[in-house]
């Protein structure tokens, strides 16, 4: 709760008590109470519920789970709606000393039975009766529905069951109605919801009986005692709308028998029939409330598009007539008369005098059509001309005709798609003699659908706006960067045979020019898995790969100079000739391609996604906490802070802990819910879903999660067999179930003709299972393990949404990759760490923007309306939002809960109990790169190294090498490395010994160069006998690659030596902060710096080394300085 307001009772002034115990599940059960309620702090009615708790243990339990139940339910069905037509729950809390549960929903205004049945004296039911007497009450009544048939759609998509509707629980919403808005009714009482696709076991079969029989009202579905499925609801909501649209009397149908129901629903449907009404609106109905529930519509999907299909009839009503009165000036000197005199080549006199015969020449069989301006509202095509209409202002029976200039052509925005009138012909009158036409029916049906010039979105809408153009340009630029992976090339040399080229494989030579992709091409060469090419017209990089232009490696003929380079490649199969001149690609980006697709859906599709987006720009409107902020049990906090929470977890602090205890949490509280845990990388969600496997074995539910990990075949093929992962791949999962399947034995001969058919099925499916197993695990699955970019996450579509989506490394992703899974989600926890490394090549990315901005910035220019600053905020959002985990965790961080300083509830927060780096290691990566101390949680001894004397007891040694010429750099195209640093390496392993009780020690040697990394793992041994069991050439990565790991001691090779001046070209990446902070925090006991101490000192003052230059002085301080020669 909230503010200054001490708790629910001094905030919620109670009016009167709605408590209808036949209305609320186990209201024999357990005691709840209902009350119409004021918001002293929002100044609005509430609805307010009570849940309170006995003292048996039981019902304890079920009062807690029906608050929770509440909450998720509400959540799941508000966060895929668009939100105004489903009653919101706005906070809740559990009251200690009154020993009870708290929920506070909106209240939705009076009920359709209020102001149906009951006619009850009030403001709603005033509004509504003139709703109802007003010239489009039809029109707006078939909105209204429309808008809360799509909330029902909402529900049903999160795989709900409203399973309560009825004239008590859809409510008349004055204030929408004033605003002139579709949202006129809103539907409410979440009390029976349950999930169709599952029934908690927290809850009893004698208490579920209870749900299904304890609620018999007459707007029920006659199957809902054998079974509720989605068309129950829709049978629900088509009775309230016959009550709504034929104004059927209730008393007829109250407290009857359910075994008199058949009878009571055919005589509404005799009823219908013989009203007057609209024979389409009287379809959808009667439809709808069929008895037998297979002859209804097939989805709510096709219900809510039927209804549309109405709306939008109703709405471009068209109206025939045969004729009607027009006006235009026939005065000599009139500007139109003079106009059309030319066009048509007739005197204007016999116009004046014929006006009739030109309109019948001009104009016949007419269609008049929509413009977007309320002046001028209607618009046709002549004969000679284009024409605009509007009404008399004192003869509202007769309209005026005018000319169609060319810019209102362009400022009415015509289109001729909707029709608003169809008539015969014209005649001309004058606006003193007295008609009888329609057209003031005609104008008001076309002003009632007009979209004026003047209607501009919000500012908010407007941020939307450019906030999704800005993801596009990044997600364009990570397209854009790929390019650099083609390039131009010449044609040298072709071998063909021409006289026999069956003998021989063709071969060819090309040369690469342009020195910078020469450097790169040999990068990308030596990096390539295929080591094959294609040889294309052009840089399109949406061209499909073909076989008959792929080429594989033979070898480099020559490098003239430092512009050229000769290659020598050899066809696949037989090749189309390539062309002298064009491009070359390499056959490693195939994948690329369908990847970059996906993200483009990506980001388009989040146009459709609005609860999503609105949860991330506005989370003050959008953010929800349901429990007070409890440092001491974040996990707790999260799991009631809807629908999103970010958390940020700085090396140590447990952020996995974090994510296995939130799955914990979620499937204990409801074994059925459906968790999609995602991350950009398979290392990070492999290292999750092994902890959570572990945690899962533990659980004491029923039934036990299903966990599968989903994988593209080619990377199934990169685990080992015995690993967690590999188990769960869904093809391992159907080959197990295929084996126990094999293994059953029931020993009764009734049972051997299916034994047999078993045992054919698993003669052909038991090593490589068909799809359909491989489908039929994963969609069972309720916990379910996908990295962020994967195409398996398109077959999760199919199924309602996940009820939880976790995405670990959050802080690495682009748009394009985080937003894809969180679009699969009702709720969404992201964890990750903005103060780490930054998404995969993000300066490159940046680059790719600006180069993009300032093109745009260019042409933008020679427009009249540009606008420099408006400009200059685009170009910082979209640089903003590259970093997207930094972006919203810091819009969330300026988020107040309330007035209250002392609220610190957020829906973002930053771990601070350090679980694994010792005290000096994790003071100076708290100081230095998070700006708080870390609280730590675990008691350290630096006894790990024995000897030499001069390594123990110590936590931070920096080898110096002094920047001694022996120790410079060496350079290997745009890497580096450092052989003496190598050999400095080995005697430092050769001379430490490890104290015996850490036997089962690890150790990591990292470098940020991957050059380093190779030159260490070709130069170090395999293993030494003073660190045994330790294989000392597989312990070396480079930083990037050990991000999320850690060992127990930890090396760190900083290759740069040399004596330049500038910062990038004497350290280049190692300076950069989030690097830093991954590489000096991955050791448990001890961290060894290798590198020149005083070249990092000297660069100090520049603003570039600030965090590098506090670590050296750090090492000073708290740790120890080692010479090169000491060791």
């Amino acid at each position: 709760m909230t503010s200054i307001y001490d708790s629910w009772k001094t905030r919620y002034r109670i009016i009167e008590e709605i408590t209808r115990n036949n209305a609320i599940p186990f209201s024999d059960k357990i005691e709840i109470n209902q009350y119409i309620a004021e918001d002293l702090g929002l100044q609005q009615k509430v609805i307010l519920k009570k849940i309170n708790v006995k003292e048996d243990p039981r019902i304890q339990e079920l009062a807690q789970y029906l608050w929770h139940y509440e909450i998720s339910l509400n959540q799941r069905a508000i966060n895929i709606s668009k939100g105004k037509t489903l009653l919101k729950l706005i906070d809740g809390e559990y009251d200690n000393e009154d020993n009870c549960f708290i929920l506070i929903t909106e209240a939705g205004g009076s009920s359709l039975r209020e102001i149906l049945i009951n006619k009850k004296e009030n403001e709603d039911t005033e509004l509504f009766n003139q709703l109802k007497n007003s010239n489009h009450s039809k029109k707006r009544i078939w909105e209204g529905i429309l808008k809360l048939s799509e909330g029902l759609l909402a529900i049903h998509n999160a795989g709900l069951l409203h399973r309560n509707i009825s004239l008590d629980t859809v409510y008349f919403n004055r204030e929408s109605y004033r605003e002139g808005e579709d949202h006129i009714f809103r539907l409410g009482d979440f009390n029976w919801s349950i999930y169709l696709y599952s029934i908690s076991n927290l809850i009893s079969d004698e208490i579920t009986k209870d749900i299904i029989q304890n609620n018999l009202h007459f707007f029920r579905a006659p199957e809902c005692l054998e079974i509720e499925t989605f068309k129950s609801d829709i049978f629900s909501f088509g009775l309230v709308m016959a009550f709504l649209i034929f104004n059927l009397d209730m008393i007829e149908y109250e407290d009857t028998e359910f075994a008199d129901r058949a009878r009571l629903y055919n005589k509404i449907r005799d009823t219908i029939n013989i009203q007057d009404g609209l024979k389409q609106e009287k379809e959808i109905i009667l439809k709808a409330i069929e008895l037998n529930h297979e002859d209804r519509f097939e989805s709510i999907d096709e219900f809510v598009e039927k209804i549309r299909d109405f709306v939008n009839e109703l709405k471009y009503l068209t109206i025939t007539t045969p004729q009607l009165p027009i006006y235009f000036n026939i005065d000599r000197d009139s500007y139109f008369l003079n106009w059309i005199a030319r066009k048509v080549d007739v005197n204007i006199q016999g116009i004046r005098e014929h006006p009739n015969a030109f309109l019948k020449n001009e104009f016949s069989e007419l269609s008049l059509y929509l413009t977007n301006n309320r002046d001028w509202p209607l618009w046709a095509i002549g004969k000679n001309a284009k024409y605009k209409f509007q009404i008399g202002r004192t003869n509202r029976k007769i309209a005026i005709v005018s000319l169609l200039s060319k810019n209102e052509e362009r400022s009415f925005g015509l289109k001729n798609d909707i029709c608003v009138c169809k008539v015969n012909k014209f005649y001309w009158q004058d606006f003193k003699e007295k008609s009888y036409s329609t057209w003031d029916r005609i104008f008001a049906n076309a002003l009632t659908q007009i979209r004026t010039v003047d209607e501009e979105p919000s500012d908010y809408e407007l941020y939307k706006k450019r906030w999704l153009k800005a993801l596009k340009l990044i997600t364009k630029a990570e397209q854009n960067i790929e390019k650099r992976y083609i390039f131009e090339y010449e044609l040298i040399n072709d071998s063909i045979n021409k006289e026999n080229p069956k003998k021989s494989k063709r071969q060819i030579t090309i040369n690469i020019f342009n020195s910078a992709e020469r450097t790169r091409f040999i990068q990308v060469l030596r990096n390539s898995q295929t080591q094959t090419v294609e040889l294309l017209d052009s840089q399109d990089l949406k061209q499909r790969f073909r076989e008959r232009r792929k080429w594989k490696f033979i070898e480099i003929v020559d490098e003239p100079d430092d512009f050229n380079i000769v290659v020598k490649w050899e066809e696949v199969r037989k090749n189309d000739s390539p062309s002298l001149n064009g491009y070359l690609r390499f056959w490693d980006l195939k994948p690329t391609l369908h990847l970059l697709k996906r993200k483009f859906m990506t980001i388009q599709n989040l146009e459709d996604k609005d609860y999503l987006v609105d949860a991330i720009l506005n989370p003050a409107a959008t953010h929800q906490y349901f429990l007070k902020d409890n440092k001491s049990d974040i996990v707790n906090f999260i799991f009631y802070t809807f629908p999103i929470f970010l958390l940020q977890g700085p090396p140590g602090t447990g952020k996995t802990w974090s994510a296995k205890e939130l799955i914990r949490l979620t499937l204990e509280r409801d074994p059925y819910k459906r968790i999609l845990v995602s991350s950009k990388e398979h290392a990070a969600l492999d290292d999750l879903l092994e902890k959570t496997y572990e945690m899962c074995l533990e659980l004491k539910i029923n039934p036990k999660p299903k966990i599968v990990r989903l994988i593209s075949p080619h990377r199934e093929r990169n685990y080992p067999p015995g690993s967690i992962a590999f188990r769960h791949f869904p093809k391992q999962m159907a080959i197990k179930m295929l084996e126990n399947i094999e293994k059953w034995d029931p020993n009764l001969k009734k049972y051997d003709g299916i034994l047999a058919e078993i045992e054919n099925i698993i003669k052909y499916e038991g090593k490589a299972p068909s799809r359909e197993w491989t489908d039929s695990i994963r969609e069972s699955a309720n916990l379910v393990f996908c990295t962020s970019t994967s195409n398996d996450l398109s077959k999760l579509e199919s199924r309602p949404n996940f009820d939880l989506v976790i995405i670990e490394e959050a802080a690495k992703t682009y748009p394009s990759e985080l937003f894809r899974p969180l679009q699969l989600g009702n709720k969404w926890v992201l964890i990750g760490d903005q103060n780490q490394l930054p998404p995969f090549k993000l300066n490159d990315i940046i680059e790719l923007i600006n180069e993009e901005l300032d093109e745009i910035e260019e042409e933008s220019k020679e427009e009249i309306n540009f606008n420099e600053r408006d400009f200059l905020e685009f170009r910082n959002l979209t640089l903003r939002e590259v970093k997207v985990f930094q972006s919203m965790f810091e819009r969330f961080k300026k988020v107040s809960p309330s007035y209250d300083s002392a609220d610190e509830r957020r829906s973002c927060n930053t771990l601070i109990g350090q679980h694994r780096l010792p005290s000096k290691i994790s003071e100076m990566i708290s100081t230095i790169f998070y700006d708080r101390a870390f609280r730590q949680e675990i008691h350290e001894r630096d006894d790990l190294i024995l000897e030499p004397s001069m390594m123990s007891n110590e936590q931070l040694i920096w080898i110096n090498t002094k920047n001694e010429r022996i120790f410079g750099e060496k350079r290997a195209g745009t890497d580096f490395y450092n052989i003496a640093e190598v050999n400095l390496i080995i005697r430092i392993l050769k001379k430490i010994r490890i104290n015996k009780k850490y036997i089962q020690f690890s150790l990591a040697i990292l470098s940020p160069y991957n050059e380093q990394v190779n030159v260490l793992k070709t130069r170090l041994p395999n293993d030494l006998p003073n660190l045994k069991g330790i294989n000392i050439k597989n312990s070396c990565y480079t930083v990037d690659s050990f991000q999320g790991q850690e060992a127990d001691l930890v090396i760190i090779s900083l290759v740069r030596s040399n004596n330049k001046e500038g910062i990038r070209s004497a350290w280049g990446f190692v300076p950069d902060p989030q690097r830093l902070n991954v590489m000096l925090s991955r050791a448990r006991k001890v961290e060894i710096i290798v590198g020149d101490f005083k070249m990092c000192l000297n660069h100090r003052r520049n603003p570039i080394m600030e965090k590098f230059s506090k670590v050296a002085v750090f090492f000073q301080k708290e740790g120890k300085i080692i010479s090169h020669d000491e060791v």
